[in-house]
């Protein structure tokens, strides 16, 4: 018992003596005094700009069946006027989301999905400009009542020619 009440005043001492170091003294903001967090390295935020203009696009299933599915993504200047377009098909009106700081999130209506004939479905991405390429992630939803009725996708594309 004695060892056991020597163990946890030495434990107790240590904690004690590791959190009493040194402490900077803490701002009084009735005096004008603003302590700020160190700031982190600056990113550019990203612009309609950046993004507009055609990109080749290569989306594939993070489990499951790993086909890949390809699209032209056409971005405008501007929140309006982007489009996806699949091969053989007519494009399809794609809505921009939200702009901000490294991303860029998309939402279509509801389409004829490539994957499944016949089924239709909705696609939500989020693309990141990453060096020259778009990174990102996309989630459809199809119109079934299965099991299977979301699927994830891993998705990267650089411009199209």
């Amino acid at each position: 018992m004695r060892a056991l009440v020597v163990v946890g005043v030495a434990c107790t001492s240590a904690l004690l003596a590791g959190c009493s170091g040194s402490r900077a003294k803490p701002s009084d903001s009735a005096k004008g005094e603003v302590s700020l967090p160190p700031m982190s390295p600056f990113v550019h935020a990203l612009s309609y700009i950046q993004l507009s203009g055609r990109w080749s696009m290569r989306a594939v299933p993070v489990t499951g069946d790993t086909t890949p599915t390809t699209y032209l993504l056409t971005a405008t200047s501007s929140a309006k006027g982007w489009t996806i377009t699949f091969p053989d098909r007519k494009p399809i009106p794609a809505r921009v989301v939200k702009l901000d700081a490294d991303s860029v999130v998309i939402e279509t209506g509801s389409y004829k999905s490539v994957r499944r004939p016949d089924v239709m479905t909705t696609m939500r991405a989020v693309y990141r400009l990453i060096g020259d390429d778009l990174i990102g992630t996309a989630v459809s939803h199809y119109a079934t009542t299965s099991r299977d009725s979301v699927v994830r996708f891993r998705v990267e594309g650089s411009h199209a020619p």
